[in-house]
């Protein structure tokens, strides 16, 4: 059967999705592309850009990048010198095997163990497909994702789905890696007034839908984009442009609960005109 999609897409790192006997060659793609903006660091004076130094205060002279040197604190001001042989002794052999450790329900994983690293996990064109078609058609009918250890530079774990036939990766943060929610400041054990928590419901109804709008697009970089232009056209003129909004205060949480309400339905309203 042919394989959908751009055959030629870069992936940045491959290997074989292995679960007991069947196993099957993918190619990682990254899922996400970085689409924000980034700054130079200027001299205010000049409007050149600047150079960042590695100084070393004791030696009162700028270092070198080949002279650097790994260290690990063991204690306040006090650091090891770690070698890179030291550091490749221990270094995990990679294999290429994502090996299935086990499966759960989708409904009983948390994204807050999610690192951010996303990769949908491409088939290879030159190799036969089957047993990748089949294996996610089974996990998405059982509803299920597969819990999957790799090696790439250290042993990873991460979480694959099944999504409309294709596999898609979620790189996991170790489990000591998750701050307790305990240490977190959280609200005391008070009940929450009824009133307004019927209202929060009402209002929570009335902007639920059945398939949730993800596709949003990046306002900042539009707005930075709108600046750097302006910034352009005048750039012989003092001052920057600036976009302040200014909002509204009330301690009153049943009013804010009523105005976002009427807010809602005066759009609705108008929407519909």
């Amino acid at each position: 059967m042919a394989i959908k999609g751009n055959s030629g897409m870069r992936s940045s790192f491959s290997g074989t999705v292995t679960l007991g006997l069947v196993s099957f060659p993918v190619k990682f793609v990254v899922a996400t592309k970085e689409n924000g903006v980034s700054f130079h660091q200027l001299h205010g004076k000049c409007s050149s850009r600047i150079q960042q130094k590695v100084y070393c205060p004791v030696c009162a002279v700028n270092v070198e990048r080949a002279d650097l040197v790994r260290g690990f604190e063991v204690e306040k001001d006090r650091n090891v010198t770690i070698s890179d042989a030291a550091l490749a002794k221990i270094d995990p052999e990679g294999d290429k095997a994502i090996e299935v450790v086990e499966f759960a329900p989708l409904a009983s994983l948390d994204a807050l163990n999610y690192t951010g690293g996303v990769y949908y996990l491409a088939v290879d064109h030159k190799q036969p497909c089957d047993a990748y078609r089949v294996i996610a058609a089974a996990m998405a009918c059982s509803k299920v994702a597969a819990v999957v250890s790799y090696t790439r530079n250290k042993v990873r774990y991460a979480v694959i789905e099944a999504r409309d036939g294709l596999l898609v990766m979620f790189d996991l943060h170790y489990a000591g890696a998750i701050r307790s929610a305990a240490d977190v400041p959280q609200p005391d054990d008070s009940k929450p007034d009824k009133a307004q928590v019927e209202l929060a419901k009402e209002l929570i109804a009335g902007m639920t839908i059945k398939t949730p709008t993800l596709e949003h697009a990046d306002s900042y970089v539009d707005a930075v984009n709108q600046v750097v232009a302006e910034s352009t056209h005048e750039a012989a003129k003092s001052g920057k442009p600036t976009l302040t909004i200014v909002p509204t205060r009330t301690d009153n949480l049943m009013v804010l609960l009523q105005a976002t309400m009427k807010a809602k339905k005066n759009g609705s309203k108008k929407a519909a005109a």
